[in-house]
């Protein structure tokens, strides 16, 4: 009897496992049959808008037969004007000989196209002065700033000598302010405060040269 009840539980599982696969491949088939479809569609739609675009440039025979004689004749005149003119040294004829040319003209045309290239020749050239000048301001600004970042560093070092070590230095000492230091304490003091003035002279003055000697 258990064994009758397990064989029928286990033919029950299977029976649902097929059932549930059963589902899934549809599904499966459903969403492909789908998917297909819709690229079979979207070809029909890419042919026939191109059928409709090589219909826009189609035209009957009759209407091409018409057309060569047409197009062969503009080709013609086209190449016709096209064609080069014969210079002056090789055939010799001056410019008045010539049917429908006017000499003033011309000749306006050569001076205006002469101080058209006078005008480019200046451009170009004062446009390269200025290039010139402008990398010689930049480069002059690189310098003055690496010159201003060496001052306003030796500019806070004399003040924070100033603040710190030489008042501390002096209270300890109790002694007057140019009594009894160091000799490299002072020539420090020193060039630090040299460096504070050159600094805030260098900032009031923009063509001061930096010299920290």
């Amino acid at each position: 009897m258990q064994d009758r009840a397990r064989v029928t539980c286990t033919a029950k599982g299977h029976a649902d496992c097929l059932g549930a696969l059963l589902v899934f491949h549809e599904d499966n088939g459903r969403l492909a049959g789908s998917y297909w479809q819709a690229q079979c569609e979207k070809r029909d739609d890419s042919i026939r808008f191109l059928s409709l675009k090589l219909q826009e440039y189609t035209v009957p025979s009759s209407e091409y037969r018409s057309r060569r004689p047409h197009a062969g004749s503009v080709m013609a005149s086209i190449s016709e004007e096209s064609s080069p003119v014969p210079s002056n040294s090789t055939n010799g004829a001056s410019s008045s000989e010539r049917p429908g040319v006017n000499p003033t003209a011309l000749k306006a045309a050569e001076r205006a196209f002469q101080a058209l290239s006078d005008r480019h020749a200046s451009l170009c050239e004062a446009v390269q002065t200025a290039e010139e000048n402008a990398l010689e301001t930049e480069q002059n600004i690189q310098a003055k700033s690496w010159s201003l970042g060496v001052l306003e560093s030796w500019s806070l070092a004399a003040l924070a000598l100033q603040q710190h070590g030489w008042s501390q230095f002096i209270q300890t000492q109790n002694r007057p302010a140019n009594f009894g230091l160091p000799t490299w304490t002072l020539s420090m003091y020193l060039l630090c405060c040299r460096a504070s003035l050159l600094t805030r002279y260098y900032l009031l003055t923009p063509g001061a040269q930096c010299q920290l000697d």
